[in-house]
């Protein structure tokens, strides 16, 4: 619905929030009402909501218009603030792929890594990672900054460039519809495992769902470190306290 420019906000008294009629402590409070339930209806990740949720409420403090202003502009500003709050840092990489440290780990050897992917929900049921693709990436200083730098929520500058230079060095396979995955014919070496763990629940009744044990959704990367013998079967596991 178009705006009339004629009309502004004179009615409202001057120094409130202009984002509802008669907002200000009210607003801050509906706020933190709305993560707090976002965070239990759609398990956002525990730490995004409480960034959102401090940015949103700094903003209703802080943004006030005067008696003339309008509304759009004080919106824009709580945008502004919740998508800075949102956003990963992106990093340059700091130690550069060497084909030379990763060439005894793409020998052929007789080591075997046998493993299982899962998360673990709140109401205790499994979620394996069937169907998910699994990595095998070598235990250098170059993929341990790639894990460190994704744990601490950030990302790295021109990811994609990088992912194309180290591709060789890392072995790809899949979960099969039990969870479990397998990597053959490895030489002995330290490793790290990595796999992707998501489900969601696509239609909702809500007149007949649980909220707090049967509504949930997740999308976590699970690794693990692992060390491989000849002739023998390592078997890392992969679940929640695997989490990146």
């Amino acid at each position: 619905m178009a705006v009339d420019r004629a009309t502004d906000l004179t009615s409202w008294n001057s120094g409130q929030d202009l984002l509802l009629p008669g907002t200000g402590d009210f607003a801050r409070v509906m706020t933190a009402a709305f993560c707090v339930a976002a965070f239990y209806l759609f398990e956002i990740n525990i730490l995004l909501v409480i960034s959102l949720g401090i940015a949103a409420m700094i903003s209703l403090s802080l943004f006030r218009a005067p008696a003339s202003g309008r509304a759009p502009r004080f919106l824009a500003l709580v945008a502004v603030a919740l998508f800075a709050a949102a956003c990963a840092q992106r990093v340059p990489k700091a130690v550069a792929y060497s084909p030379a440290d990763h060439l005894a780990f793409r020998a052929g050897g007789t080591a075997t890594i046998a493993g299982e992917g899962f998360l673990r929900r709140p109401n205790g049921r499994l979620v394996r990672c069937a169907g998910s693709e699994v990595f095998l990436m070598p235990d250098t200083p170059y993929f341990r900054e790639w894990i460190s730098v994704f744990r601490a929520g950030n990302r790295f500058e021109e990811a994609a460039t990088l992912v194309e230079a180290h591709k060789e060095a890392v072995r790809v396979t899949q979960c099969d519809m039990a969870g479990t995955f397998r990597f053959g014919q490895l030489p002995e070496a330290r490793w790290f495992v990595a796999t992707r763990v998501t489900y969601q629940l696509d239609r909702v009744d809500f007149s007949k769902i649980d909220l707090a044990n049967d509504y949930w959704r997740d999308d976590a990367m699970l690794v693990a470190p692992v060390e491989t013998r000849s002739g023998a079967v390592a078997r890392p596991v992969l679940s929640n306290p695997n989490r990146m």
